[in-house]
């Protein structure tokens, strides 16, 4: 018998914004693509490519927070649900959902449109819902200005993910560094415990270390 059964297939042909959460091509945006996709005029086309920026976003969080991110029913998850994932890992603020779910939402009811618009009024809604860190930053001249509201909020919520995964990141480098030594002192080696003396701190040399080797491919 297949491994994959009559309702998976089922399930996998619904309609609906399900993606995996791990794809292997999975590659966090940059600050370059996120630019090149966020440089319309159009809410239309600001909402729709937004939109893909943030799922990506969501999609490589989940894909290294899980030990096992292929699992099937976790390719089925939809995008509210991958939201409330990385608030429930501690990944993303609670205080941002509403927003994440808000421009989810306007997603959704653009992306059957062959035309969109937005009133001021609506978008100093959408501004609202942001953090309450950012409200010294919605001037009443911003606010006039739905795309550049919408897009605003697109790269506050980018950011949140990018910092987000640079930590998660930094932290994984000083687990290992940690955890080599250990292995040292049990081998009688004085390895980075002798370097340690040479370094203010060697886990932050370390991580430094590996975050520019990161930035330097290009990476977060």
């Amino acid at each position: 018998m297949s491994e994959q059964t009559d309702l998976d297939k089922r399930r996998e042909s619904e309609p609906g914004e399900r993606m995996a959460v791990a794809p292997a091509s999975s590659r966090f945006p940059s600050r370059d693509d996120v630019k090149a996709l966020l440089g319309s005029d159009s809410i239309l086309e600001i909402v729709i490519q937004g939109h893909k920026v943030l799922d990506r976003c969501l999609t490589v969080l989940l894909a290294e927070s899980l030990p096992q991110p292929d699992l099937p029913e976790l390719r089925r998850l939809r995008f509210a649900t991958r939201v409330d994932l990385v608030i429930g890992l501690g990944r993303v603020s609670l205080s941002s959902r509403g927003s994440w779910l808000e421009l989810n939402r306007l997603r959704n009811s653009y992306a059957h449109s062959l035309s969109a618009s937005m009133t001021p009024e609506e978008a100093q809604r959408i501004a609202r819902l942001m953090p309450a860190c950012y409200d010294d930053y919605w001037t009443a001249e911003r606010l006039s200005d739905p795309p550049e509201v919408v897009t605003t909020c697109f790269w506050m919520l980018y950011f949140e993910a990018r910092t987000a995964l640079r930590r998660m990141r930094d932290a994984g480098v000083a687990q290992q560094t940690v955890a080599e030594m250990i292995s040292d002192l049990f081998r009688g080696d004085p390895g980075y415990l002798t370097r340690r003396t040479e370094s203010h701190d060697v886990l932050e040399e370390r991580v430094q270390a590996a975050r520019f080797a990161r930035e330097s491919a290009g990476a977060v």
